[in-house]
């Protein structure tokens, strides 16, 4: 099933997209360094984490302190 884990700022730009692939269903553990998609470091604040497969949208707040 094809996966997608991306970063959005509180504003709903997307800022980075941390994983995309095929997966196989399971449990799995993925780690975002802060960064956006071109390496800088993004400022403390919130976000929302969005995941994406083929059978479901899941969306988690996160607040983020460098």
């Amino acid at each position: 099933m094809s996966v997608e884990l991306c970063v959005y700022n509180a504003g709903g730009k997307k800022v980075r997209t941390v994983f995309r692939d095929k997966q196989a269903f399971g449990d799995y553990v993925v780690s975002w360094d802060g960064k956006n998609d071109y390496g800088n470091p993004l400022p403390s604040g919130v976000y929302f984490l969005v995941l994406r497969s083929d059978h479901a949208l899941r969306v988690q707040r996160a607040v983020y302190i460098r």
